[in-house]
């Protein structure tokens, strides 16, 4: 091997393996960059969630303010049903009553 081949080959070998250490270095870079954009896109969704869990949590506290259980409704209808009963017995006893005086 003559002196310009070796100074050749050897220039093309540096200048690969400059080449491929800058874009090792590129590449960590790139990487880097990557994890921190994720890691704060994944923060903003984390908060974004929240807010919507937040909400329904707001709805629901509304929701139970605003409307009867269904419990609560079935114990007080059976308790009108059960006076409107008894109304209409005391009526049909008062109508007899007066019928009778009549």
């Amino acid at each position: 091997m003559n002196l310009p081949e070796g100074i050749a080959l050897g220039s093309f070998v540096v200048g690969t393996l400059g080449f491929m250490y800058k874009m090792t270095q590129d590449v960590a870079e790139i990487r880097k960059q990557v994890t921190n954009d994720m890691q704060h896109i994944s923060e903003e969704e984390a908060k974004k969630r929240a807010r919507v869990y937040e909400r329904i949590d707001e709805i629901k506290r509304q929701d139970d303010e605003k409307f009867t259980h269904k419990d609560v409704c079935k114990v007080t209808h059976e308790g009108i049903a059960s006076r409107l009963t008894e109304i209409a017995a005391d009526v049909k006893t008062l109508i007899r009553n007066k019928s009778d005086k009549g």
